[in-house]
């Protein structure tokens, strides 16, 4: 009973319609009616989109992260690929290259001034500290300003787009994704025994998919170390696409040439024998089996090369060769002169299973 309360301020309305609507508010009375009366008043203002509400929001809050453009698929670098609201910042630029150009004009004045001794040395050092001061706040703004647009890092195609126009974004948030379809990155591995033959811009016979196109490509880096769950080393093969033929994203499988053997002997795998002695083969001579020991070098597909044991324009038996004996009877039925020893009624995934990789024979 005995408290009082003191009043510093006395406001009074000056609008008696606006003194009836601040009781209605606080009352809770006749909503609609204080609604229409403000909005007719232009306190309250109705957004029609969403993009509409965010964007004067970053007015009001000094937001610049709201996404005020994205651009279409596209293969220019210099286009951006989103840019932020930046009238703000725009702004901000404006005035510090104001600044500066007063800052410059008055360190300049007093340079002059210092040479006919009409100012102290004092007062010109502090005009050019003011001027160093006025650029590197340009350079701040020009630097923010910059950063509010966001460019490819390279000339590519816009495959995929994370926000939308009027989308608040944060540091860190991607925005898109973007490729470069006209050089594709075929990632894949090889063996220790394999690595050592491969080096930087080795060729390489690249084909998409199961039955996909072929093409060629380079050996662009060999990793140095052995993945630990597989042991093999990471290879990147390049190949060129001007002309976009092929797709990204699909599976892929390239064959190098690790060596060249040329003027050698080789036979299908399938044609050799492994005997005790080790391996083997049967050639046909005067109408009986002969068999010959054998010493093997290097394999590719499903042909080999013989260092030993056979000659050139001997007749090598390739079917049937597991049922022979040594000096027994011989009845061929029928014969070829393909290295790989297929017919020519045989499947054509056969022959190019044996030749798979190329080479000499």
């Amino acid at each position: 009973p005995g408290a009082h309360l003191e009043l510093d301020d006395v406001h009074r309305f000056t609008d008696p319609r606006y003194a009836e609507l601040s009781l209605l508010m606080r009352t809770g009375q006749r909503p609609g009616e204080v609604f229409d009366d403000l909005l007719s008043r232009g306190q309250i203002i109705v957004h029609h989109s969403e993009v509409e509400r965010l964007a004067a929001l970053g007015d009001f809050a000094g937001i610049d992260g709201l996404l005020a453009t994205s651009s279409a698929r596209h293969d220019d670098p210099a286009i951006a690929l989103a840019r932020l609201d930046r009238r703000l910042l725009a702004a901000e630029l404006e005035s510090a290259s104001a600044a500066r150009d007063l800052a410059a004009f008055e360190a300049a004045r007093q340079e002059s001034l210092l040479a006919e001794n009409m100012v102290s040395e004092w007062e010109a050092r502090a005009a050019r500290t003011q001027l160093r001061q006025a650029e590197a706040a340009l350079d701040v703004a020009t630097l923010r300003h910059e950063r509010a647009r966001i460019p490819a890092p390279f000339a590519g195609v816009v495959t995929e787009r994370y926000v939308e126009l009027g989308q608040l974004i944060s540091p860190g948030m991607p925005v898109a994704r973007v490729v470069d379809p006209s050089v594709l990155k075929l990632e894949c591995s090889v063996s220790d025994r394999d690595v050592a033959l491969l080096e930087k811009g080795k060729r390489a016979d690249v084909q998409f998919g199961v039955d996909g196109p072929r093409s060629q490509g380079r050996v662009h880096w060999v990793g140095l170390e052995a993945d630990p769950m597989s042991g093999k080393f990471p290879v990147e093969i390049r190949v060129d696409n001007p002309d976009l033929a092929l797709r990204p994203g699909v599976m892929g499988r390239a064959l190098l040439l690790k060596a060249r053997h040329e003027n050698v002997i080789s036979i299908p795998r399938d044609a050799v024998l492994q005997r005790g002695g080790g391996p083997a083969a049967f050639v046909v001579q005067d109408g009986r089996a002969v068999e010959r020991d054998l010493e093997l070098g290097a394999d590719q597909g499903l042909m080999v090369v013989v260092t030993r044991g056979l000659s050139a324009g001997e007749r090598l038996v390739v079917r049937g060769q597991r049922e022979l004996v040594a000096g027994g009877p011989v009845n061929v039925t029928e014969t070829t002169e393909r290295p790989d020893g297929s017919l020519a009624g045989d499947p054509a995934e056969f022959g190019a299973a044996a030749s798979a990789g190329g080479g000499g024979r």
